[in-house]
């Protein structure tokens, strides 16, 4: 079944495609490709599939292993890498999937480091090393022949723990950050965090504006105080995480709930509605959509005064 599905030429000896993706003019089988000159990678949406990439660096198998220990492991096509990491395929479009698990396979992306460690999705454009490329004389094996299953909707809960996290994100009632000395505070009863957590806080953090560097290297000092710190991995999280959703509100109702931390360490900026406004005395000015201020236009409009005026104020 597999030697039937459409694949890419990889270097040899590599794991990256002989040419530009947006280049390659069309996909082949396994039969078409010289695999004494070539690598091959198997095309994740070509080929209908999800391939779960479970890394051992990044502590992507030990995350999976204490998630294999607590469920039943995947009966579904898996190939081993020369490390000793996993590759499974799952179907991603069936008529057998129910619309919560659409709608959960939909919210999942061409990535890597979900769950903030070692545990990376291919799907669309996506594709993953097969058998029998060999990196370093080391080659990817099959350990598992079965054709592709459906992905569980426990397995797709698990991969998405953190998307979910964004359920209890706002920006309602921000945290004002005037200098970093409470967030250091706050980030010294953050001990023993887990990798949920560390990835939480992490993007957070990164997502503080106004302070340069400074924010990143209080991070990287807090994360030498955690359990499973590695300089490289530490670093490659901090450059993958993206989500610009999380605030530092999310850390304070972490510390809240786990340490106690007093909220009213903050101040909160609550944006004004409607309601709020007292317009009565508000003298409105009719603006000229061509110009600022316009000597030809007759009514009255904004001119530098109250221009200045208008920036002092804000």
């Amino acid at each position: 079944m597999f030697n039937e599905m459409n694949y890419i030429k990889l270097c040899k000896n590599k794991k990256t495609p002989i040419s530009k993706f947006k280049d390659l003019k069309h996909h082949l089988q396994l039969t078409e490709i010289n695999l004494n000159l070539y690598n091959v990678g198997i095309l994740a949406g070509a080929n209908n599939l999800l391939i779960l990439d479970i890394d051992i660096k990044n502590d992507g198998m030990k995350e999976w292993l204490k998630y294999t220990s607590e469920n039943n492991e995947i009966d579904t096509r898996q190939h081993i890498t020369p490390s000793g990491g996993f590759h499974y395929f799952f179907l991603e479009q069936d008529i057998r999937y129910n619309d919560v698990e659409n709608k959960l396979i939909s919210r999942l992306k061409n990535k890597s480091l979900y769950r903030g460690v070692g545990v990376d999705m291919r799907k669309g454009n996506g594709y993953s090393v097969a058998p029998p490329s060999a990196v370093d004389g080391l080659k990817y094996k099959v350990l598992n022949d079965k054709g592709p299953q459906l992905i569980t909707k426990q397995l797709l809960d698990w991969i998405l723990e953190f998307e979910d996290e964004k359920q209890d994100k706002t920006r309602t009632n921000e945290i004002i950050i005037l200098n970093l000395d409470k967030v250091k505070m706050v980030l010294k009863y953050m001990n023993n965090t887990t990798s949920k957590e560390w990835h939480i806080i992490t993007t957070a953090l990164k997502n503080i504006n106004g302070f340069g560097d400074e924010v990143k290297e209080i991070w990287k000092k807090w994360s030498k105080t955690q359990e499973g710190y590695n300089k490289e991995n530490n670093k490659k999280i901090w450059n993958n995480t993206t989500d610009n959703t999380i605030n530092f509100n999310v850390i304070i109702n972490m510390a809240t709930k786990k340490y106690k931390i007093s909220v009213e360490l903050f101040s909160t900026f609550k944006p004004l509605i409607n309601e709020e406004l007292e317009t009565g005395n508000i003298k409105k000015i009719t603006m000229n959509n061509k110009y600022i201020y316009d000597e030809k236009y007759e009514n009255e409009q904004m001119t530098q005064q109250i221009f200045v005026l208008l920036i002092v104020l804000r």
